[in-house]
């Protein structure tokens, strides 16, 4: 677990010359990832941008593991990075909740990316699930061709390209 749901339990993850968090989850080294209540890319007061220069975070191998950014009133404010705010390369039992990804005046290049993601859930109905997402200088959301997601209760506003973009490659 990195940072957690209790008074000044996260973590301050920014300014780095790349990504703010990596992680390679599989069954055989690490089962569960879980990432609540950082500021990644942020200043410690979540008001002004101290971005990393590659991802904040950044899913590389996550196949066989349970991945788990953000919940409902521990999510993780992500911006003025770089790149993605969440770049999602292979993950299976993805879950992102509850987080701020993207604030005015801290944008990331896109909110969140899912190129290979199996099942992914983004946001979700109950209260405090859905993350979000705006300010990003691209899409909000996006997926590849190879990802499979389910997207609710989000609110995507203000980013300079498609709120979501179902196939990573604009307006069809």
């Amino acid at each position: 677990t990195i940072g957690g749901g209790g008074t000044n339990a996260g973590n301050v993850i920014s300014g780095n010359g790349g990504d703010g968090v990596f992680i390679a989850v599989n069954s055989a080294s690490l089962s569960v990832a879980t990432l609540k209540a950082n500021m990644i890319g942020m200043n410690a007061a979540g008001t002004g941008s101290v971005g990393n220069t590659g991802n904040g975070i950044n899913i590389s191998n996550a196949s066989g593991g349970t991945t788990i950014i953000g919940s409902a009133g521990s999510g993780n404010i992500i911006g003025g990075n770089t790149l993605s705010g969440i770049l999602v390369g292979t993950a299976d039992l993805l879950t992102i909740q509850g987080n701020t990804i993207g604030k005015s005046g801290a944008a990331n290049a896109r909110g969140i990316l899912l190129n290979t993601a199996a099942g992914a859930t983004v946001g979700g109905i109950v209260g405090g699930q859905g993350n979000n997402i705006g300010f990003n200088t691209g899409n909000g959301i996006a997926l590849g061709s190879a990802a499979t997601a389910i997207i609710r209760g989000n609110s995507l506003h203000d980013n300079g390209a498609l709120g979501i973009d179902l196939n990573n490659n604009g307006v069809t």
